[in-house]
């Protein structure tokens, strides 16, 4: 039986952010280091830090617990879009990947020793399912845990395991086990288990109720976009080649896809490039940007859609409710871009996955689309002036 009791002990002073400079991230990978050592699922790296070559891309975010400046606890998301996911690499991904999923995987859970009896630990919970569900656009996370900490996240937070365990050849080889949460599912599961206990107790209230304001701080985005860089070129040189050589060791493929993503002189000075047959014409072409839209097919019939990536030839959406839309036709559509725009476009359907997912070519945009993905395009490329701007220190700055 595990006692709960969720306010006790939280410090005061504590709020919780996406890291977006090199010293809350410095501090977040060398608690990380720490951690991981005294658990014996690394040996001390001479830089102190635990980093990987997936810290380096933009659609990772590393949340981070701080008192004041320090930071003392962290976590770290990495949303899926198309990418495939450390998890993946270890499992058969016929089994979990469900093509209706827009999937994140939760890793690198660590808190400073003098903390970890505050309960920073479910403020980080907390912090990532809103942050997961409300900013990412994510469906279902995915993690891997030590078979013995299994017990607490699928019989107290609704977490399913995938049947598959697997030795982690990242972590010393060391036995883990997959699980899965569809967040509409857990949602389900807090209300039942924990819905009627006491405030202190209730996970239920804590999770999809009570308001942390005073605690959290979350990104602000011109535009509904699903993901935070942070990686300056500066930034981005420090970790991966400095502290570390992991953009001298990457293969291949993964050189062209972070150059890829990267694709300006400034980031293309810090990556090394390493020779391959891939075109990065043909990258950029196809290159998608994770997207948090609600958009409606206008017509005799309006269609309610759910757009998850987008890119400068067209869009995959899901539907709300499941709709036969015919290959090839083409209809009006108005997207809401942001808070304040909508964007009128006429798109063709061009591949479905099912009555619920399909994929549009863009066969007429207007002035606002344009600008959308001109920004989109230029968010994954952080410059030293333009990090990552909380709504708390945009007030401040104001």
């Amino acid at each position: 039986m595990i006692s709960l009791n969720l306010f006790k002990n939280v410090p005061k002073n504590i709020h919780l952010k996406i890291a977006r400079n090199k010293s809350e991230l410095e501090q977040a990978y060398a608690i990380l280091h720490d951690s991981y050592v005294a658990q014996g699922y690394m040996e001390p790296h001479i830089s102190e830090i635990r980093v990987t070559y997936y810290n380096a891309l933009p659609q990772t975010s590393t949340i981070v617990a701080m008192i004041e400046d320090k930071v003392v606890g962290t976590i770290t998301v990495i949303n899926n879009d198309s990418l495939i996911l450390p998890i993946e690499r270890e499992l058969d991904r016929v089994e979990y990947k469900t093509p209706a999923f827009r999937m994140a995987q939760v890793l690198d859970f660590a808190i400073l020793d003098e903390y970890k009896f505050s309960n920073i630990n479910f403020l980080l919970m907390k912090y990532t399912y809103e942050y997961c569900k409300k900013y990412l656009n994510v469906d279902s996370i995915q993690m891997a845990v030590p078979p013995k900490k299994a017990h607490f996240y699928e019989n107290v937070l609704g977490f399913s395991g995938l049947n598959q365990s697997f030795y982690d050849s990242s972590l010393q080889g060391l036995p883990f086990k997959a699980l899965r949460l569809n967040l509409q599912d857990g949602y389900d599961y807090l209300a039942i288990q924990h819905g009627k206990k006491p405030q202190s107790k209730n996970l239920f209230f804590y999770f999809t109720k009570f308001d942390f304001k005073q605690f959290f701080d979350f990104p602000e985005r011109k535009y509904y976009s699903a993901n935070d860089p942070v990686m300056t070129p500066d930034i981005l040189d420090h970790f991966f080649n400095y502290k570390t050589s992991i953009l001298s060791q990457l293969s291949p493929d993964q050189s062209d896809y972070i150059r890829y993503l990267y694709d300006s002189p400034e980031y293309n000075e810090v990556i090394p490039h390493v020779l391959t047959s891939i075109s990065y014409l043909n990258l950029r072409r196809g290159k998608r940007f994770p997207v948090n839209c609600m958009g409606k097919i206008t017509g005799e019939n309006e269609i309610e859609i759910k757009i998850n990536n987008v890119s400068p030839n067209g869009f995959s959406a899901h539907l709300d409710k499941s709709e036969l839309l015919v290959l090839n036709e083409i209809f009006d559509i108005n997207v809401r871009i942001s808070d304040y725009e909508v964007s009128s476009i006429k798109a063709k359907v061009v591949w479905k996955k099912s009555h619920l997912e399909y994929g549009f070519c863009l066969i007429k945009s207007s002035t606002n689309w344009n600008s959308f993905l001109e920004h989109l395009e230029q968010r994954f490329l952080v410059t030293d002036e333009e990090q990552v701007w909380t709504e708390t220190e945009i007030k401040k700055a104001a």
